[in-house]
This record gives structure tokens, C-alpha cells and sequence, in this order.
């Protein structure tokens, strides 16, 4: 029986939601509250044989590919549409329609190549941008190993679906959220998502409730891998729940959103220019209307159209963009990829460079660096990086010095051989070399004790297969414990250890401990003094006490080392039983019980040393002016101690008299209100323990005062604080997809140097478009006063007649100008740009002495252009008032008009050519401007000559297309008008524009007083500028001790002492701070 039309239709909207309602219904909402069995029936998954070829693509149908969404690219059409209209074009868009109107055909040929070209230059390099992003990003994605078909294949991420079996490993970026259901040693380093840096241990087991009745948060859900994360240690299986946007690292992506393409300074100057120049020919068309007595005729429409194209610099927005696809190019060579061109113009201006520790600031490569032995000699570690290449020095004394004595082997020193043995076989990290370079895999700091076992000749690997160590178990490092435990069994038919030998008994077993020192110290009973294990108790009195023992450690730890406690014990005939049911238990249960009675061997000291290059680097940015402060999940101390180490802090004797000093943590800082902050002198150096929110609060903070930031980041937690910041950049190497989508800036190699050559990238950018900019409008306002004076020169008809003609002016804007300003953009860093403060912002072009600049330059080059027009036209011919007809006919009466407007072009031109090396340096005398340091220059100066002198003397193109006539004397006044230039423009920069620098320097400093209450102290005959606090009430009391406690725990100065106070007032006021905290 025919089923129905409308019952067909019905069917079909059945089908379609059911399809929705299967898609929903594939995802799990709590997996991690679910048995594993349970998940895996939920997901039809099949652990043997995996998912059907054919049921993955009905389920990617379904849920779409496993990929992060960005925003849409904007499609090519209306990508050029975008650059083809703005208020610059416009004004060219009227001049093309008017040139039609009169039917000047050429000119309005003319006028629609240029708008095409500008139009054409500005699209090709957004266009080339954006493929270059999509082609990082398809680069990015991860490969994974599923179980399909029942073989395991290596398939790419993209192509992932929910119940999907998958396998991970050490090392593996985890593609897709996926349930364990086995897991072996299982840890996950969840910084990406958490912000936390280190690695979370996971297992199978079900949650059985929420904490506290709360949904549990990232790090709770132990059964759960994370899209994104990267597998630290161990080895698991898991199936997928949830994929692409619908993973916790695509609802991140998703809340974030791509980081808007907002518009710079230097964006909303141009526009803020383009709309007054806009403006102004609207004035000018208006006066030259009227001064021909309102008359819409033909000479008087081609006059307006003249003076519209004089006021336009039809290459600026051209000229810019080249300017920042060549930037793009240097960074790209310096490991910098510049997502956003408009960044570019930002970091030049940049005041304040926020940076993350790790990674950027340092290796990122935690390396062993003291080792300390109860009663023995400190050993010291050297070496770089992962490289297992090192040495070990022990310290000593001779007589009343210290004195280092290199050990050539730690068999010498069987306590040092001992703790090494520990961190070598207490560690699940591995060391490979690859192309000459050194990787760990695993957890950083185990990956630091495997380069020392490996520099000691005491890895694992050796100790396993030739000197007899066999694996039992191991008691996985806990979050909670803070350590981690392994067993092994001696087997005394390979063991070649010497030193211990004889301590030794056949198939004994062995525990080997770390972890942190509260965690590891009151498990021990023994300590290992002088070779001999002794009893704590009988030793604590002395030099072990727990006091004793903490202090050491809290020196270190000041030091910007992160310390580990090493133990180990014999495991006796009674125990083996336990320890085996433990291995087969699989580590559940009994751990408490067999970790006691240890002996202590010491500890050793890791640190994350800085980058060679960031001490240097991070100077050079002080020096311009420029505040770099470190925000870091680190414990202050170390915070404090690598700041010290790369400039960041500065030293009493240094700093003390600057201020700014100032260690914080994120809960004192999270504590201030908007306007405590604001009436802090100076906002911290250093933000310790930092959260994304404290980020993004710092920035806030920073922008109140008018500071422009730049933020580094890598986790996906940094994306907030990456859009809030003027300058977002990511770290390439570490970086998330999700960072990377949020930054302005990508750095490829993670290094804070990298950083620093960007930030004078910029400023050589912003550099170059001030003298470019200058170069252009100079030429404008010359040629506007050309053509303004040119109103008052009439003929019999009682029309205007031209100094310069249309397309004159178009020729000097596009042929004489452009070039040079293009050579202009090439042009070197300063050798002084990072020696000076950053510009102030929005102040690149709106400057004034930018201002005078153009507008005294502008006024010689036309009152010399339109002096000649003058000599030739009236001197040496009859003027213009028996003349009719001569701005577009060539005739024996007009002759003399047609040779002067040749004699202004030619004039108008050199000069514009020659203002080109005016602009190399603003500042400085032509006799040391380096003319050899930029051939493109040159080039661009040659050629305009060399193409200026066939359009006098070419039939047709004379008269016909430039209206001109060839000149022969007339280059005498065009030569001595270049003379003149030459020394009027040489006594500005010595005698007027020093002066105008001065006044200019003054506005910004009151403006920098009226924004920030600055007032001048002058110590010791220097003077040094410090923001007043406003009038605080008990908060900014409170805030200010809180910060002189934490300074003075970390050895720097707080940024707020003004002199120096006495103990004892140091005491009452902290006492006072004691209480106040109480009370609040």
C-alpha cells in the first residue's frame, strides 16, 4: 500500500531528528563516573577488535571530524572587496569619476590602476596569511594508535570517533578525551588544560561520588585522558567519549573564540588621517569652486580633481603593508611567525613584556645541579641541558678556603654512588639522541635524574642488564604522598656494583625512594653519615634535626632549585611476601606499610636554568625602556631566585632607589581591588603562582596606566590573558592550538631572546613608517601649496591656470614617491632603537614633531617648486595674464607657461628625491647619514632621475599627457632650488629641530604627570621619576606591608621602601601586619 505524501515528509523530519538525537545521545555526560564496562557497552565498543571502517564513517558523519574550530576565513571576494574600499580610495574613487566625466580617459586610466594596485598589494598579503595559518594548522595534527578492524592502525586524529579504542604511550599527545579502562604507571601532563605543571597520575578506578558534592574538576577525574595533554608516563588504554569541539579542550576553544581582529594605533591613525585628508579636499574642491566663480566646467572640475589627488598619498596604505610584509619575512627568519600583520606596529610601542617562566625565560629542561650528603663534601653538577655530558665537583676545605675537587668517578664516594643508584632506578624516563641532540621522555624531572645517572655511568639501562637489578614493583608517585617508590632484586650472579657487594645477600631485595623532603624525611628511621647508616634519633640533636634539615633545604630552594630527598632500605625475608602481593595487587592497597624504616641518603637539587641568552636579552629590553615581568605557577622563591638570575630583579644596590622590585603572589595580588592597584607605585616584577585570572588582572592593571603589553603564553589557559593583551604570543613548540589561535605572534623557538629581536622588529618598523610617512605627506603639503598659490595665477578667460598638472601630481605621488618610500621601509634597525623609550601610544604619527617635520619640509619643497614657476613664467615670459587655453594646449602664447610647469615638476621632483635621504634620519646632518647601509634606496633615487628626464623631451608624451614642454636653462633653477633645500634643511636639524624636540619631550611629560601623578625627586643630583600613590585608606596600608613581608622573604626590595627602616620598626609594623590579617 502506497504510503502518502505527507506521511513521506513526516518520515523524513523523523529521520532527521532521530540522526540529531543519536548524535547527542553518542556522548557521555559524566564518563568518569561510570564502571569502565559499563562506558564501553555505552559506546559499543569492542576492545579486541575495535570499531568497523564502516561504523566510524557513519559515526564521523554524525559528529564531525575530530578537529578545533576557528573562525571562518573570510572568503577571497570579500577579502579584496575590504581592501578596495576605504577613505583613502575614496577620495581617488571621486578623482576616477570625475576624470570620466570630463571624458579624461588617461587620467582616469590612471587612477584605476593605482586604486587596483593598492587594492591588489594589501589583499595578496592577507590572503597569503591565511593560508599560511591553515597550513600550521594542518600540520599540527597529531597522529593516533586505534585499534580498527581488529589490527591496530596509525591513523590520523581528524579521523577519530567516539568509541573509538585507542593506545597511549610515554610521550604521545593524547588525541581525543577518551576513559581508561587499563592503565600501567599512567601519568598525564595537564598543564595545557590546568595551568599546573605537573603530571597527574591516572588509573581505571571509578569515581564513586563528587567531592564535596561539586562537579570534579580536570585533575579529579583520574580515569580521564585529556584531548591535547601529552603522556608523561606509562602506558594505557582508553576509548573515546568525546571528540573535536565537544572534548574539555574544544569547550575552552570554544568559550575563547579566536582572538578578534582588532584594529592597532597605527590602523586607527591612518584611518583618523585618511578621514581629515578626506575631508580637506572636500574644503579645497569647495575653494576652488569658488574662486572660479562657482563655475562646474570642465578646467574647473580638472583643477578640483588636481588638488583632490595632490592631498592624497596614494601609496601610504600600499607602502605600509609592503612595510609589514617584509617585517613578516626578517621575523620569519629570526623563528618568529607574525599570524597578524597590524602586530607588527604593537611590539614596536610595547612597554611591558609579561613572560612565562618555563620554557621561555629558561630550557624548559630541569637538569640536576647540587647534590648534598649528610656530613660529606656539597657535590656540584655541571653541564647543559640534556646533554649526558658533565661534571661532578665536590667542595672542601683547604685551611680557612673553599676549595672544588673534580671526582673522576663517583666509586670513589659510594654515599654519592648511592643516591644516584636511587634516582637512576627510581624513574620511569627515558633519554634518546636524535641528529645530535639529546630528548627525555617522560616527566621533566625524572628526565634531569636520568642525565645524571647517566653522566655518574650509573643509567638504568646498565644497571638492569649488566650489573643485576630486577624490577619488582613500583609504588607510583602520588600528588597527595609526594613520592614515588621502586623494588628491585639483586641478582648476585651479574652483580658488579663493588661498593655495595659486600653489603649484600643473595636475591635480596631493595626499596629506592624520592620525593619531597616532608614527604621522604619522616619515613626514614636511619641516615647514611660517613658510610655508616645511623639511627635519626641519635643524630637529630646535631646537625639533622628537622629544623636543621628544613633550612638547608629552604636554601636551596631560595636558590630557585627544586629539591628531592633520595632513601632506600633492605626489604627483609618477612616483608618479600608483602611485597609481592603488592606487585601482583597491582599496587592497591598496603603501600603505607612498606614504605618505613628508610635511610636517608640526601637530597639533590634540579633547577630549569635560564636560557643563555635571556640575562642578555632581558637587559637589552630595560635599556629601551621596557619592563619585563615574569608571571609563573612557580613557589616564589623560585620565582624570585631566576628573576634575580636574568635581570628581571634587580639588586639592592641597583634597585634601590627605582623601585619596582616587587615579588608578589597571586593570592595577595588577586586580594588588591582596581584601585589599590592603581595606587601602587609600581605593579610587581614578579607574580608567583600565578592563575589565568591574575593574568588577565595584571594586563587590566597595566592598561589603566596606559601601558602597552605583550603576553606570552603556551597552555590553553594563557588564551585569555593572550586577547587581552596588546601583543598575544604563543610559544611554538609547547603552545596549544587553542593559544596559538588567541596570539598576535607565534615564537617557534620558545626563547625569550626571540622575543626581544621581535620587539626591535617592531620598532624598526614603526621607525621606518614615521620617515616613509614624513617622505610622502611632505610631498602632498608642497604640492597643495603649489596648487593652492596656483589659484591666483589667471588667464584672460579668467581661469586658473595649473602649476602642475593632474597627472604630474599623480606621477611625483606614484613614480618619485613610492619608491623612495619603499627603500624608506627597508631601511636598518637604529643603532640606538633599543636604547630608547618605546613611543607612546597612539602618538607613532600624531606626534608633533612629526608635524613640523612634514609641514616645514611640505612648505620649502613648495615654495622652491612654484619660485621657479614664477622665475620662468613671469621673468623670463610675460606671465599668465595674456594667456587663454594653456592648461591643455601647447601653443606659441602659452609656450612659457608650459616650460615653467616643467621647470616646477622638475623641481618638485628632485627635491622629493633628495627629502628621500632627509628622511634616512630625521635628526641627523646628511654628512653622516650612512648612505651605503640600503641599495634599495639608492636604486629607487636612481631610477626616479633616470625616469623623470624622458617625460620633457618625448613627443606627444610632453605636451599631450604631462602638458609640459622640454626645458633647457630652466635646469640651472632647478639645481640652484636643490642647493637651497639642501642648506635650509641642514640649518633645521641643527638649530630649529633640537628645540622642537625639547617642546615635544615636555607635552609628554605633562601628559605622563596628568595620567599618572608623577612627580620629580632629585637624590644624589640624579633624577629619577616616581609615581605618587593616591590617598589609601586601611587597604593600601595593609597592601603596602604585605608587600615589604614578601619582598624581604625573597631578598629583594618590596618597591615601596622610600629609606631604610630599623629592626625594630621592621618588627612592630610586621607584628601590626600579623594582627590586621587576623582581624580581616
Amino acid at each position: 500500500m502506497p504510503v502518502p505524501e505527507h506521511e513521506e515528509m513526516v518520515q523524513v523530519k523523523v529521520q532527521k531528528a532521530t540522526s540529531v538525537l543519536e548524535f547527542t545521545g553518542m556522548l557521555m555526560a559524566a564518563p568518569y563516573m561510570i564502571k569502565g564496562d559499563d562506558v564501553v557497552a555505552f559506546y559499543k565498543a569492542n576492545l579486541q577488535e575495535g570499531l568497523t571502517s564502516q561504523e566510524a564513517d557513519r559515526r564521523r558523519g554524525l559528529c564531525g571530524k575530530n578537529t578545533l574550530k576557528g573562525r571562518r576565513s573570510l572568503h577571497p571576494i570579500f577579502l579584496f572587496i575590504h581592501h578596495l574600499f576605504n577613505f583613502m580610495t575614496l577620495i581617488l574613487f571621486i578623482a576616477f569619476a570625475l576624470a570620466l566625466a570630463v571624458s579624461e580617459y588617461l587620467m582616469a586610466s590612471v587612477l584605476g590602476v593605482v586604486i587596483l594596485v593598492n587594492a591588489v598589494i594589501g589583499f595578496t598579503q592577507a590572503y597569503s596569511s591565511e593560508k599560511t595559518i591553515k597550513a600550521l594548522r594542518r600540520l599540527s595534527s597529531p597522529n593516533a594508535r586505534v585499534l580498527r578492524d581488529g589490527h591496530l592502525q596509525h591513523l590520523n586524529a581528524d579521523l577519530l570517533v567516539p568509541g573509538d579504542v585507542i593506545y597511549l604511550d610515554t610521550g604521545d599527545q593524547i588525541p581525543a578525551d577518551c576513559r581508561l579502562v587499563t592503565c600501567v604507571a599512567f601519568a598525564s601532563d595537564e598543564g595545557l588544560l590546568t595551568g599546573e605543571s605537573h603530571v597527574v597520575n591516572k588509573n581505571e578506578h571509578t569515581l564513586s561520588h563528587c567531592h564535596r558534592g561539586l562537579e570534579p574538576t580536570l585533575m579529579e577525574r583520574k580515569n580521564m585522558a585529556f584531548f591535547g595533554c601529552v603522556v608523561a608516563r606509562g602506558r594505557a588504554t582508553g576509548v573515546v567519549v568525546a571528540t573535536g569541539m565537544h572534548t574539555e579542550l574544544g569547550k575552552v576553544a570554544h568559550s575563547i573564540g579566536e582572538r578578534p581582529a582588532g584594529r592597532t594605533q597605527l590602523q586607527k591613525q591612518l584611518e583618523k588621517l585618511a578621514l581629515g585628508l578626506f575631508l580637506f579636499a572636500l574644503v579645497l574642491g569647495v575653494v576652488v569652486w569658488a574662486a572660479n566663480g562657482f563655475e562646474a566646467d570642465y578646467e574647473t572640475i580638472l583643477y578640483a580633481t588636481a588638488l583632490a589627488v595632490a592631498m592624497i598619498p596614494e601609496s601610504l596604505v600600499s607602502v605600509v603593508t609592503l612595510t609589514m610584509a617584509i617585517g613578516v619575512k626578517r621575523l620569519a627568519a629570526a623563528n618568529t611567525f607574525v599570524r597578524r600583520l597590524t602586530a607588527l606596529e604593537a611590539l614596536g610601542t610595547v612597554t611591558d613584556i609579561c613572560s612565562d617562566k618555563t620554557g621561555t625565560l629558561t630550557l624548559s629542561k630541569m637538569v640536576a645541579a647540587d647534590i648534598w650528603l649528610p656530613r660529606d663534601a656539597k657535590v656540584f653538577v655541571t653541564g647543559h641541558g640534556l646533554e649526558p655530558v658533565g661534571a661532578m665537583f665536590v667542595s672542601g676545605r683547604e685551611g680557612n678556603m673553599m676549595a672544588l675537587e673534580k671526582l673522576s668517578s663517583v666509586s670513589f664516594m659510594p654515599a654519592l654512588s648511592a643516591l644516584i643508584k636511587v634516582s637512576s632506578l627510581c624513574n620511569s624516563s627515558t633519554l634518546v639522541e636524535c641528529d645530535g641532540e639529546w630528548y627525555g621522555v617522560g616527566d621533566a624531572t625524572e628526565v634531569a635524574l636520568t642525565v645524571l645517572a647517566k653522566k655518574a655511568r650509573l643509567d638504568k639501562a646498565l644497571l638492569i642488564k649488566e650489573r643485576g637489578h630486577e624490577f619488582i614493583t613500583e609504588m607510583c608517585f602520588d600528588s597527595i604522598l609526594k613520592r614515588m617508590s621502586v623494588v628491585y632484586r639483586l641478582n648476585p650472579l651479574r652483580n658488579r656494583m663493588g661498593g655495595d657487594k659486600g653489603r649484600k645477600e643473595e636475591g635480596e631485595m631493595t626499596m629506592y625512594t624520592k620525593g619531597a623532603f616532608e614527604s621522604v624525611y619522616p619515613l626514614c628511621s636511619h641516615i647514611r653519615v660517613d658510610g655508616r647508616d645511623q639511627l635519626i634519633e641519635h643524630v637529630k640533636v646535631n646537625d639533622f634535626c628537622d629544623e636543621v634539615m628544613q633550612y638547608r633545604v629552604d636554601l636551596m630552594a631560595q636558590r630557585g632549585l627544586r629539591v628531592l630527598a633520595f632513601a632506600t632500605r633492605v626489604i627483609s625475608d618477612e616483608e618479600k611476601g608483602a611485597v609481592l602481593n603488592y606487585a601482583r595487587a597491582d599496587g592497591d592497597g598496603g603501600r603505607e606499610e612498606l614504605e618505613k624504616g628508610l635511610v636517608f641518603l640526601g637530597f639533590v637539587g634540579l633547577q630549569d636554568p635560564p636560557r643563555r641568552d635571556t640575562p642578555g636579552a632581558v637587559q637589552t629590553c630595560r635599556e629601551a625602556g621596557i619592563t619585563v615581568r615574569m608571571v609563573t605557577g612557580d613557589h616564589p622563591q623560585t620565582a624570585a631566585a631566576l628573576a634575580k638570575q636574568v635581570n628581571i630583579l634587580k639588586n639592592r644596590a641597583e634597585g634601590g632607589k627605582e623601585g619596582g622590585n616587587i615579588v608578589m603572589t597571586s593570592g595577595h595580588f588577586d586580594h588588591l581591588s582596581d584601585e589599590a592597584l592603581d595606587n601602587m607605585p609600581f605593579l610587581p616584577a614578579v607574580v608567583a603562582r600565578c592563575s589565568p585570572g591574575t593574568k588577565v588582572k595584571l594586563i587590566k592593571a597595566l592598561h589603566r596606566r596606559g601601558r602597552i603589553v605583550a603576553m606570552t603564553g603556551d597552555g590553553v589557559n594563557d588564551a585569555p590573558s593572550l586577547r587581552a593583551a596588546d601583543v598575544g604570543i604563543a610559544m611554538g613548540k609547547c603552545g596549544s592550538d587553542v593559544t596559538k589561535k588567541a596570539a598576535d605572534i607565534i615564537i617557534m623557538d620558545d626563547h625569550f631572546a626571540t622575543i626581544e629581536h621581535a620587539v626591535e622588529e617592531g620598532r624598526r618598523i614603526g621607525t621606518n613608517v614615521v620617515k616613509f610617512v614624513c617622505h610622502l605627506m611632505s610631498g602632498n603639503v608642497g604640492e597643495v601649496i603649489i596648487l593652492m598659490i596656483g589659484l591666483s595665477f589667471r588667464g584672460m578667460d579668467g581661469r586658473s591656470v595649473y602649476p602642475l598638472s593632474t597627472l604630474q601630481i599623480l606621477w611625483i605621488n606614484m613614480i618619485t614617491s613610492t619608491p623612495p618610500a619603499l627603500g624608506l621601509a627597508c631601511e636598518p634597525p637604529e643603532v640606538d632603537s633599543m636604547q630608547k623609550d618605546p613611543v607612546e601610544k597612539g602618538r607613532l604619527l600624531r606626534n608633533p614633531t612629526l608635524l613640523v617635520d612634514i609641514s616645514l619640509y611640505g612648505f620649502l619643497i613648495g615654495v622652491l617648486s612654484i619660485t621657479n614657476f614664477l622665475i620662468v613664467a613671469f621673468v623670463d615670459g610675460d606671465g599668465v595674464q595674456h594667456t587663454s587655453g594653456c592648461n591643455l594646449t601647447l601653443t606659441p602664447e602659452c609656450e612659457h607657461i608650459f616650460r615653467a610647469r616643467a621647470a616646477c615638476f622638475a623641481s618638485t621632483t628632485l627635491l622629493l628625491l633628495l627629502h628621500a635621504y632627509n628622511c634616512k634620519d630625521l635628526a641627523r646632518s646628511l654628512r653622516r647619514v650612512k648612505y651605503k647601509n640600503n641599495k634599495p634606496l639608492a636604486l629607487a633615487v636612481g631610477l626616479g632621475v633616470f625616469t623623470l628626464l624622458p617625460t620633457f623631451y618625448i613627443p606627444y608624451v610632453h605636451d599631450k599627457v604631462f602638458y609640459q614642454a622640454p626645458i633647457d636653462w630652466e635646469w640651472g633653477l632647478v639645481l640652484g632650488s636643490v642647493l637651497v633645500f639642501l642648506l635650509l634643511s641642514e640649518a633645521y636639524k641643527r638649530y630649529l629641530r633640537p628645540r622642537v624636540v625639547q617642546w615635544d619631550q615636555a607635552l609628554a611629560h605633562q601628559r605622563k604627570e596628568r595620567r599618572m601623578h608623577v612627580i620629580e625627586l632629585v637624590d644624589g643630583g640624579e633624577r629619577v621619576e616616581k609615581a605618587v600613590p593616591k590617598e589609601g585608606g586601611k587597604e593600601g596600608g595593609m597592601m603596602q606591608r604585605v608587600f615589604r613581608r614578601e619582598a624581604s622573604s625573597f631578598g629583594v626590595r618590596s618597591g615601596w621602601e622610600e629609606d631604610e627602616e630599623t629592626e625594630e620598626e621592621m618588627k612592630k609594623e610586621e607584628a601590626a601586619a600579623v594582627i590586621e590579617d587576623h582581624v580581616m
